[in-house]
């Protein structure tokens, strides 16, 4: 199996995540989803097999998934004040949200883009 896409942060992570480590992951990740998410139509529409509706359910999965990573950021930074944490079911573990998150994105990146008999593509892999 190879896949369409590699985003590359493992080499960020900590074995004791701090603020500062995990918001350099959070911003890492964005970047490199924000760039496969700004050409995805055209590269998974000319490259795969996927119907235009699959690659609408990707995209907005993708986006969806951006939107996650940017919230911890917000949560972590105090964009979003602390006082309001409980409207969104937030205790101020950000280390387990982002790994929620993380969690999400492998899956994410395991869908199939492209798949024969004797060649297969999934969508990113995470180095």
């Amino acid at each position: 199996m190879v896949w369409r896409y590699k985003i590359k942060f493992k080499n960020l992570l900590e074995s004791a995540p701090s603020y500062s480590g995990t918001s350099r992951l959070i911003s890492r990740i964005k970047v490199q989803l924000e760039k496969i998410n700004s050409n995805i139509s055209g590269v998974v529409m000319n490259h795969g097999r996927l119907k235009e509706d699959e690659i609408d359910d990707l995209q907005d999965k993708l986006e969806k998934l951006i939107d996650d990573f940017n919230f911890v950021h917000e949560l972590m930074d105090g964009t979003i004040p602390k006082d309001t944490w409980h409207e969104y079911d937030y205790n101020g573990d950000y280390v387990s949200l982002f790994n929620d998150y993380l969690d999400e994105l492998y899956d994410l990146g395991d869908i199939i883009v492209f798949n024969t008999k004797n060649k297969g593509q999934k969508f990113i892999w995470v180095e």
